[in-house]
Parts: C-alpha cells; sequence; structure tokens
C-alpha cells in the first residue's frame, strides 16, 4: 500500500502542471476559397512563477501557403485575490494557399520546464475559384455546391452542379457528367432539367447543370471527389474538372433497433386492400398496397416486408416511386404491390415486420409498430352463398310493407240513460270507412311492387350470377408471379383454371360461351389471335416439359388478349 503513494503523488503532481500550461491554435474558419486569407492564431498562457518557457512556439509546416505577414504580442496578469501570475503569449499569422484541395495545419510545439505542450492537428478545405478555372480553361467551368455540409451516415443531401461561362453558347457545350467513383459516397440524380441562365455580379453566366442526391456510407469527413465534365466542340471532345467537396458525416447512436433498415428520416407506414371485393374465396389472388410515407433516403431497399405464414403465399408485384426534392428535403411515397393467396379458410391475419428510422431533429430512433390487415377467407360455395343472402336480404327489404301506427285517444264512455240511435249509425259507417281504407291502401302496396312480390330464388340466384365481376387483372397477376418463379407446370394447371372461370363467367352473365362472346363483340383480327392463342395452350398443356422462352411469349399473348377485353 505505501509503495503506491509515491506513484499517487507523482501522477497528481504532473496532472496539476499540465493544467498550469495550455497552447492552442485556430484558425477563422475551416473553408477558404484559394484566393482567401487564412488567419492563424496561437495562444499559450502559462500560470505561476514556478514555470519558464525554455523555446519559441515551433510553428507547423505552412509549406503549401504563401506568408503575407505576422506579429506576435506577449501579457502578464496577475489575479489579486489568488496572487498568481498569469504570463500569456498570442502569436497571430497570415497566410494565403497557394493549391486548392484539402490542406492540414499541423501541431504547434512548445517547451515549458523540461516538458513539450503541442496542439491538436486539424484539416482545412481550400476551394479551387471558378474565375481561375474560366481563365484556364477561356470558356467555361463547373462548381459543385453542396446544400448540407454535415449529415449523418446515409442521410441524403443535395449536390447542385452549376456552370459558368462568358457566352451562351458554351452552354450549349455541355456534354456528359462522368462522376467519381468513390465507396464511401453513393450518387442519384434527382433531375437533369437546366435551370434559367442568371448573370452573376462578376458579369458571368450562371445556370444549374444538374441535381445528384449523395448518401454518404460511412461516418467522418469524407471527400467528394472532383467530376469531369466534357465540353461537345466542332471537331473534338474537352474535359473540365470541377472543384472538389468535404462533407462532415456523424455516425449513428449506438444500439441500433434490431429491425433497423438504414431508414434515416421520418416515415409513416400503411397497409391497406387493393380492391374492393367484400368475399374472399381460398386460392384466389388478393391484392394488398403497403405504403411508405414521409421524408429521407426514401428507397425500397428500406422498406418494411410482409411476415411470411402457413395461412397465406406471398408475392411481391410491382414498387411505384413518387419522390421528389424540395429544398434539401426528399418527400414521397414508396408504393408496394403485393398479391396474397389464402391457403384456409377462416380469418387470415397479414401483418408487416416492424419498422425503426433514425430521426436526424430528434437524433434518436424511433420504432412503427407492425400493421395488420385481416380478411374472412371462404370457400367457393359459401361466396356464392353469401351473396345470395345479401341480394335476398335486400329484396326483403323492398317487399315489406312498412306498419302504419295509428295513434287513437280513449274518449271515457258515459253511462248510456238509453239507446241511441245516430251514434250507432255513426259508428257503422266510420268501421266501413276504415275497412275501405286500409284495402285500397294494401292495393297500392301491391301495385307498386309488383315485380319484387313476384321474385323468387331462382331470380335472385341469377340476377347474382349475371351480375358478379370477374378480376382478371389480379390472376394474370397471379399467374405472372408463377412465372417468375419458374414454376412451368404449377403455371398451365392455373392457366387452365383460369380459363375455366372465364368460360363460367361469360355463361352466367351473357348467356353464351366464350368463343360466342368474342364472334359477337370482337373483329376478325382478334378472333385469329385469341384462336393463335388457344393452339398455344393445348400444345403447352400436354408437353412433357416447357421451355422459358415459349412460356414468356404464352403469357405475352395471353396479356394481350385479355387486356383488351377488359
Amino acid at each position: 500500500m505505501f509503495c503506491k503513494v509515491p506513484h499517487i503523488c507523482c501522477v497528481l503532481a504532473s496532472v496539476i502542471i499540465y493544467g498550469q500550461v495550455r497552447i492552442e491554435l485556430k484558425t477563422d474558419k475551416k473553408e477558404y476559397n484559394i484566393k482567401d486569407y487564412v488567419t492563424v492564431t496561437i495562444t499559450l498562457e502559462i500560470k505561476g512563477e514556478d514555470y519558464e518557457q525554455q523555446s519559441p512556439i515551433q510553428l507547423p509546416d505552412f509549406s503549401k501557403f504563401y506568408e503575407k505577414g505576422a506579429g506576435s504580442d506577449k501579457s502578464t496578469i496577475i489575479n489579486p485575490s489568488t496572487n498568481i501570475i498569469t504570463t500569456q503569449l498570442v502569436y497571430q499569422a497570415v497566410f494565403q494557399p497557394k493549391q486548392s484541395g484539402n490542406l492540414k495545419i499541423g501541431s504547434a510545439l512548445v517547451r515549458v520546464n523540461g516538458r513539450i505542450y503541442k496542439t491538436e492537428p486539424f484539416d482545412i478545405f481550400v476551394s479551387e475559384d471558378f474565375k481561375n478555372t474560366i481563365a484556364k480553361n477561356t470558356d467555361i467551368s463547373f462548381v459543385w455546391e453542396l446544400e448540407q455540409k454535415e449529415v449523418f451516415i446515409n442521410q441524403p443531401t443535395l449536390l447542385i452542379l452549376r456552370a459558368y461561362a462568358k457566352d451562351f453558347n458554351n452552354l450549349r457545350k455541355i456534354g456528359k457528367i462522368i462522376l467519381p467513383k468513390q465507396k464511401n459516397l453513393q450518387f442519384e440524380q434527382v433531375n437533369g432539367i437546366r435551370s434559367d441562365i442568371e448573370i452573376t455580379e462578376n458579369n458571368y453566366l450562371s445556370q444549374v447543370v444538374a441535381n445528384y442526391v449523395v448518401y454518404p456510407k460511412e461516418a467522418g469527413k469524407l471527400n467528394i471527389n472532383p467530376s469531369v465534365i466534357e465540353i461537345n466542340e466542332s471537331n473534338k471532345v474537352d474535359k473540365v474538372r470541377t472543384n472538389q467537396l468535404i462533407i462532415n458525416v456523424k455516425d449513428l447512436p449506438d444500439r441500433l433497433p434490431t429491425n433497423f433498415r438504414n431508414a434515416i428520416g421520418e416515415f409513416d407506414i400503411k397497409l391497406k386492400k387493393g380492391d374492393s371485393f367484400t368475399n374472399y374465396q381460398i386460392g384466389k389472388p388478393i391484392n394488398i398496397v403497403l405504403e411508405l410515407n414521409g421524408r429521407g433516403n426514401l428507397s425500397k431497399n428500406i422498406l418494411p416486408k410482409i411476415k411470411d405464414s402457413q395461412e397465406y403465399s406471398v408475392f411481391s408485384s410491382k414498387i411505384i416511386e413518387n419522390i421528389r426534392n424540395v429544398g434539401n428535403d426528399f418527400l414521397g411515397t414508396i408504393q408496394a404491390d403485393y398479391v396474397i393467396i389464402p391457403k384456409k379458410t377462416g380469418v387470415i391475419n397479414i401483418c408487416t415486420d416492424k419498422f425503426s428510422f433514425f430521426n436526424p431533429k430528434t437524433e434518436c430512433y424511433q420504432e412503427i409498430e407492425p400493421k395488420n390487415l385481416e380478411f374472412n377467407v371462404l370457400t367457393e360455395e359459401q361466396v356464392e352463398k353469401s351473396a345470395l343472402e345479401e341480394v335476398g336480404d335486400m329484396v326483403g327489404d323492398i317487399i315489406k310493407p312498412s306498419k302504419s301506427e295509428v295513434n287513437r285517444k280513449e274518449v271515457p264512455r258515459k253511462k248510456a240513460q238509453h239507446f241511441d240511435y245516430y251514434l250507432f249509425g255513426v259508428s257503422i259507417l266510420g268501421i266501413l270507412g276504415l275497412v275501405i281504407y286500409f284495402f285500397r291502401k294494401k292495393e297500392k302496396i301491391e301495385e307498386k311492387y309488383p315485380c319484387e312480390a313476384e321474385k323468387n330464388i331462382d331470380d335472385i340466384e341469377a340476377y347474382i350470377r349475371k351480375n358478379q365481376d370477374f378480376d382478371i387483372a389480379s390472376y394474370l397477376k397471379y399467374l405472372e408471379m408463377i412465372l417468375l418463379k419458374r414454376d412451368f407446370d404449377n403455371y398451365v394447371l392455373e392457366l387452365d383454371l383460369f380459363l375455366k372461370s372465364v368460360e363460367k363467367h361469360c355463361l352466367n352473365r351473357y348467356g353464351i360461351c366464350f368463343v360466342e362472346y368474342i364472334d359477337n363483340q370482337l373483329d376478325i383480327e382478334f378472333k385469329d389471335r385469341y384462336k393463335d392463342l388457344q393452339q398455344n395452350i393445348q400444345t403447352e398443356k400436354y408437353k412433357p416439359f416447357h421451355t422459358e422462352e415459349e412460356m414468356n411469349i404464352l403469357h405475352q399473348k395471353l396479356e394481350d388478349v385479355f387486356n383488351k377485353i377488359r
């Protein structure tokens, strides 16, 4: 225990000594133009009479700068309450960069009481002046502009390419834009529409050529390397380089949620039906839509998934992106259409995964609970029966006469002294009038609803079959999903069921077969196309094996025929 005491005292003494000497080096800002002056300030503070500066301040390497001037000032301050003497030395120098790019400012050194103290090195960025670029090229130059220079990983920021020229003709010569290939940055073009031409204060013509969105993939200070723009001259192609930029990328906080898919921004999720049907049949496709709304790095990669289940099969269809940029914000919707095939009857629950995202404004993670949709899946017989019951209830409500209520007031009878023939006659006439009134009212009701009263169950069933919808689009989408899985045998079986369903629907609705419907409604060219499709189906139906090319041709013909019928 006693052996550790000297060691602890030495550590405390070194901490106290270190706290009495402070040296700092800083610049007036971190980003400069190549024509700007860089002001460097070095401050040295020594507290106490026992500390002696044994060497002048050693400056870092400024070989990449021109020195424009320097000066220093030394002062001594005595604290009257503690009688501690503080010696302060301030050295200031002005430099001008010799080159553009990322330049390092090294450490300044000083020796006090045999100990060396130094400052921390740091970087500054020097951009090239677009006027100098024009002077070299004499025609046109390009400058990258970054909307937001400090972002988080995967947070999008807008990158604007602006061109400067001396006359309008040079702006028309702009050709291909060649972006740098960097693993730590991802570029996506927002739009290639050029803005209106503006005139700058220096009488140069300025125009926004293109807008890109940048997604940083790692933390730290990242360089956006210069791009190359081709200039189409009459007999050659010139190339002009842009300036270089620095973007400061902050790392995400620790403890990432398990369901985090690199979503940065503010989002909301909706899961809804993709059709208006109320009865769903086992084995038949159900359309659902998953929407991701908000602002941030909207893409299909961050979409939550539909959970797999033994109750249904999931087939992903197309993804629709509707994204626009407003300033540095990227707003919009990502919509994913899914086809669900129920495997069992009864209530099935379709559920999404949990979704979490990082909100740059609050700098914390947020979670959205899974979204659910419930469907009551029926057999084919139950679907038809349910439709019959609905129409039966509707007809029953129409033909059922409403009961009229008659409010009568009871008049207390007076004790009769004698038989009143006059009152008896009036009563008989009143009763006869009521009987005639109700009889005529009944006749009017029957005249008003003659067809409803004569309807029977057979008429109702025929009405349902005639007006029942058949969703051709969903069935075609379902067949396409099977084809993408290369399950050709199952595709042929489902195609056969599809054609039988079409035939059944045509008989119920129009009272004729599907071939007669085509002969009556469509032209000769379409009839020939349908006959060709029938021949291809029969050929594939009895083939021992199927090729992908032939099946794709068959499905394309199928879509061409039935899309025209719809």
